[in-house]
C-alpha cells in the first residue's frame, strides 16, 4: 500500500481495516523493487525507450508512465471525468519532476559532488518524518485523532492500522530495507534522484562562508518610496522613463510620485507619503532589485521592470535591528542563510540543466511545452505571441498523427493547442473550424467527454451536418454512467437535444433507432442500479439487525454465566442484599456507617 492510498483510507474512515506493511508508508520505497523501472532487476532499458536525456542522465518512458500512475493513485485512482486540460497539467508536473530529478544528478556530476551514504540516509529519514506528519494530519482530518492529540494518542491509533507495530518499529524496518539498497548502483541513483535537490543544497551550503558582518546585514531593512506604472497602462515603460527624466531634471521625487505613480495610497495618506520596507538580503539576492544595491539614503534607482509594472525607487532610510538572542543563536541564523543561498544557487543550476534537456519523445515534449506556455504570465499577457507558439505546437502535433509514434500525448497537445488558439481574441474561428473538429474527434478516441460531444453536435448542427450531430448526442448518451438525479437531468437534456436535431435535419431511421436503443439501455441500467442499491440497503439493514440480535444474545449468555448475587452490569442501580462476611460499604455488604456514628 502506498502512502497516498493509506492516506485516502484514513480520509474515508477505513482505519480499522488497514494493515500497514513495513515498507508501506514511504511512497517511493516500491521503486527499488519494480521490474518496470530503468536499471531495475529487469535489466537496462534499450536506447529507444529513453524519452528524455539531461546531459548524460536518461529519463525512460517507463518512468514517465509510472509517474503518471503514481499521480493517479495519489488522487484515488483514474479520474474518468478529468478534462484534457487537467490531464495535460498532471502530465506536465510528472514530467517536470522527472526532469528536475535527472537535472539534479547531472549538476552533481558536473560539480563533482559525491553524496555519502550518511547524507542519503539523513535525507531519507527527513522524508520519513514528513510522511509521518502527513499521516498524522490525515488522521486529524479523518477524525481518528483530535487536533490536540498527544504523541501517545497518535501512537495508539497508528498501531491499530499496522497490526500492532509502533512508529519506531516501522521506521526501523523501513530504514533497514533502505540501507540494504545503498550498495545497488541503480537503486542508489534512484535514491539520489528522489533526494537530490536537498542533497545538492546541503552540499552547496556547507561550502559557503558567511562572516558576522554579512550576517548582521541580513537584519538590515531599507525603507523606500516607489513610483509605479502598472504593466497594463498604455505606454507604461515610456511614462516611467518620463517620470525618471523629471526627477533627473531636478523635480522632487515626491512631486513626480504624486503626478505619475498609479499605486493606491491609504485614505489617510498622500501617495508621496507611502513607504515600504525591503530586507537587504532580498535586495542582494533577487535580480529584480539589483538596481537598488549600493544606493545610499536619498538616492534614486533607474526604471525597473517588475511583475506588477515599471518602478522607480527612492531610498529614504536604512536600519539594522538585531534579534535580542543574536549572539546566542547566530550560528542558526548563519545556517539558515547558507541554506537559502544554496537553494537559490541549486535552483539556477538545475534550471540551466533542464533547459538543455534533449527530448526523444516528441509527443511528451509538445504537451510539456503547451502547459509551460499557457501557465507563463508573460505569455498569457501577450496573446499574439502565445498564439504564434501554439500554432507551432498544433502543427507539429498534427504532423505526428499519421506516424507510428502518434499517441495519446500527441493528440492531446494538438487538441489543446487548437482549443487555446480558438479562444484567442480576434482569431478567425471559421478558418480554424475544421481543425477544431478534427482535433476534438481525435482526442475523443483516447478519452470520453460529454461536453466535447455536445460541442461537436452544436458545430455540426450549425454546419447543417445533422446526422453527425445526432451521432455525437447518441455517443454522449451511450457513455452516460450516472443514474442519480443529475443523471436524470442529463438524460432528459440529451433526449431533448436529439429531438431538436431530428426535427431540424430529418434524420435517417437507423439514426433514430440507434438513439432510442441507447435510451432503452440507459433506463435498463438505471433500473438495475436502483435494484442493486435497494438490495445493498436491505442487506445493510439485515446486518445491523443481526448484529443487534447477536449483541443481545451475547449479553444474555454473559448474564447467565455470572454467579447468583452478582450485580447486574446494566439496568437497576439498587444494591443487592448484604451477605455475611462482606466488607462494609462494598457491594454485597452492609452500608458503611455515617461518619461519627457508634459502631
Amino acid at each position: 500500500m502506498s502512502i497516498s492510498a493509506f492516506q485516502e483510507k484514513i480520509k474515508k474512515g477505513g482505519c480499522a481495516q488497514i494493515v500497514l506493511g513495513a515498507s508501506a508508508f514511504v511512497m517511493f520505497v516500491s521503486m527499488f523493487y519494480s521490474c518496470n523501472r530503468a536499471g531495475s532487476a529487469g535489466g537496462q532499458k534499450e536506447k529507444n525507450d529513453v524519452a528524455i536525456t539531461v546531459g548524460s542522465v536518461p529519463v525512460y518512458e517507463g518512468e514517465i508512465q509510472e509517474a503518471l500512475a503514481n499521480a493517479q493513485r495519489s488522487q484515488g485512482g483514474p479520474d474518468l471525468d478529468k478534462s484534457p486540460a487537467d490531464e495535460a497539467r498532471d502530465i506536465f508536473y510528472a514530467l517536470r519532476s522527472l526532469i528536475d530529478a535527472a537535472a539534479t544528478v547531472q549538476v552533481a556530476k558536473e560539480k563533482k559532488i559525491e553524496f555519502s551514504d550518511e547524507a542519503i540516509t539523513k535525507a531519507y529519514q527527513a522524508s520519513m518524518e514528513q510522511q509521518m506528519m502527513q499521516i498524522r494530519l490525515q488522521m486529524m482530518m479523518g477524525k481518528q485523532i483530535k487536533p490536540d492529540a498527544t504523541d501517545a494518542d497518535f501512537e495508539v491509533e497508528f498501531k491499530k492500522m499496522t497490526g500492532g507495530k509502533s512508529i519506531a518499529d516501522i521506521k526501523k524496518e523501513d530504514l533497514a530495507k533502505f540501507k540494504s539498497k545503498l550498495g545497488d548502483s541503480a537503486a542508489r541513483e534512484l535514491m539520489i534522484r528522489q533526494f537530490g535537490r536537498q542533497l545538492l543544497v546541503d552540499s552547496l551550503g556547507s561550502t559557503e562562508k558567511i562572516s558576522d558582518e554579512e550576517l548582521k546585514k541580513s537584519f538590515q531593512d531599507v525603507t523606500v518610496k516607489r513610483i509605479l506604472i502598472p504593466i497594463k497602462t498604455p505606454d507604461a515603460e515610456k511614462k516611467a522613463q518620463e517620470a525618471l527624466a523629471a526627477i533627473k531634471s531636478g523635480t522632487p521625487f515626491e512631486t513626480v510620485m504624486e503626478r505619475y505613480s498609479e499605486e493606491l495610497a491609504p485614505k489617510d495618506k498622500k501617495k508621496s507619503e507611502v513607504t515600504s520596507l525591503i530586507n537587504q538580503r532580498t535586495i542582494d539576492t533577487e535580480g529584480s532589485y539589483k538596481d537598488l544595491r549600493g544606493l545610499a539614503n536619498g538616492q534614486v534607482s533607474g526604471v525597473i521592470k517588475m511583475n506588477d509594472g515599471f518602478s522607480i525607487y527612492k531610498v529614504v532610510g536604512v536600519a539594522t535591528k538585531l534579534p535580542a538572542d543574536f549572539e546566542k543563536t547566530k550560528e542558526t541564523y548563519r545556517k539558515n542563510i547558507q541554506n537559502t543561498n544554496a537553494q537559490t544557487v541549486a535552483s539556477k543550476l538545475i534550471e540551466t540543466a533542464v533547459e538543455k534537456a534533449e527530448w526523444k519523445d516528441k509527443a511528451a515534449k509538445l504537451v510539456y511545452d503547451y502547459q509551460k506556455l499557457t501557465q507563463d504570465p508573460k505569455m498569457t499577457s501577450d496573446p499574439r505571441s502565445l498564439e504564434e507558439k501554439l500554432r507551432v505546437i498544433a502543427k507539429e502535433a498534427k504532423g505526428l498523427q499519421g506516424e507510428k509514434s502518434a499517441n495519446r500525448l500527441a493528440t492531446l497537445a494538438w487538441y489543446l493547442a487548437i482549443q487555446q488558439i480558438y479562444v484567442t481574441p480576434g482569431v478567425d474561428k471559421v478558418a480554424l473550424g475544421e481543425e477544431k473538429v478534427s482535433s476534438t474527434l481525435a482526442v475523443l478516441q483516447h478519452t470520453e467527454s460529454q461536453a466535447m460531444r455536445l460541442e461537436l453536435a452544436e458545430i455540426f448542427t450549425q454546419q447543417k451536418k445533422f446526422a453527425e450531430a445526432g451521432d455525437q448526442i447518441t455517443l454522449a448518451l451511450k457513455n452516460l454512467r450516472k443514474y442519480d438525479t443529475a443523471g436524470d437531468v442529463t438524460f432528459r437534456d440529451l433526449s431533448a437535444r436529439f429531438l431538436k436535431v431530428k426535427s431540424e435535419g430529418n434524420l435517417p431511421t437507423e439514426k433514430t433507432k440507434d438513439f432510442e436503443d441507447a435510451q432503452a439501455r440507459w433506463k435498463e441500467d438505471k433500473a438495475m442500479e436502483e435494484k442493486f442499491a435497494a438490495e445493498a440497503k436491505a442487506a445493510e439493514e439485515e446486518r445491523k439487525k443481526q448484529d443487534a440480535e447477536a449483541a443481545k444474545k451475547a449479553a444474555e449468555e454473559d448474564a447467565k454465566k455470572k454467579p447468583a448475587g452478582t450485580a447486574p452490569t446494566t439496568g437497576s442501580t439498587t444494591p443487592p442484599p448484604a451477605t455475611s462476611g462482606a466488607l462494609p460499604g462494598l457491594p454485597g455488604g452492609p452500608p458503611a456507617a455515617p461518619a461519627g456514628a457508634k459502631k
